[in-house]
């Protein structure tokens, strides 16, 4: 019972605060699953599905211009991971995201944020993938520790460029860049399974303290807007907090077949949903 209290109590201590980060997912996933076949009894794989869904990415210019009002970032991905000895995961996930940025006109010039004070950057859905690890530090009947480090990207074009609350004002693109979008983070924490009635079914709350960093390369993005006629450039953006983190439960079923769900909230909206199969 101490220890159900002490991961309670670190549940609830991260969740005061506010989050910036990547999804952990299960960050103990590599003592969760395992297979039947004898035979890989040192190593086994698991496939799935991968979806994140961010409502909000904090972001800041890197000229010290201002902060993006809002970045929604949605990815739905395939999920693969290699297990080796039940202690340590290398995954990697391969997919589509689409990036949309609502942010005031003044992160790219003080003068036109009174004639445009919103603008609507929604850029093409494209490739995007990912790749990392996980690893047990510790682990003591039901409870573990672990740790975990990734790395993603997406690389889009923006596909239009729309003005919000604007009357009589044209913008024409000079430029169609390839842009660059990558986010990494390390993350610790711990988790607790619970069984319910039977070793068959149990439900692993898990909780994780994050270290990340994000970074935007729009690639000098130009455009010209008329009345009058003059050239803007898009600055580059990066994360405004490093540190965060991530609450949230796996559902196991003969520690074969997993469903995550993971929340990030408060100052961030987020939904992360994993699905993965154990063979």
């Amino acid at each position: 019972m101490c220890v159900r209290k002490l991961f309670f109590q670190i549940v609830i201590l991260l969740g005061s605060t506010a989050a910036w980060a990547l999804p952990t997912g299960n960050i103990t996933s590599p003592g969760l699953y395992q297979s039947t076949r004898v035979s890989t009894g040192m190593l086994n794989f698991r496939v799935g599905f991968y979806g994140d869904y961010v409502f909000n990415r904090y972001l800041e210019t890197t000229n010290n211009m201002g902060q993006v009002h809002k970045t929604q970032i949605n990815t739905n991905a395939g999920y693969f991971a290699v297990n080796l000895f039940r202690w340590v995961d290398l995954f990697a996930t391969v997919g589509e995201s689409k990036l949309t940025i609502n942010t005031p006109s003044s992160i790219y010039s003080s003068t036109l944020s009174s004639n445009i004070p919103m603008t609507t950057l929604p850029f093409e859905s494209a490739f995007s993938w990912s790749a990392g690890g996980k690893t047990l530090l510790f682990k003591w009947r039901s409870l573990r520790v672990g740790v975990e480090g990734q790395y993603f990207q997406y690389c889009p074009t923006l596909s239009s460029f729309k003005r919000v609350v604007v009357i009589g004002v044209l913008t024409t693109p000079l430029n169609t860049p390839k842009m660059k979008y990558t986010e990494w983070q390390v993350a610790l924490g711990p988790s607790y399974e619970f069984f319910c009635r039977s070793d068959a079914f149990s439900l692993v709350g898990y909780s994780a303290v994050t270290w990340s960093n994000a970074s935007f390369d729009l690639k000098g993005f130009q455009f010209v807007i008329t009345n009058p006629t003059r050239t803007y450039t898009l600055p580059d953006l990066q994360s405004t907090q490093c540190l965060g983190y991530s609450i949230g439960a796996t559902a196991l079923l003969c520690h074969r077949v997993g469903v995550t769900a993971e929340a990030r909230f408060v100052d961030e909206l987020a939904l992360h949903v994993n699905a993965q199969f154990c063979f």
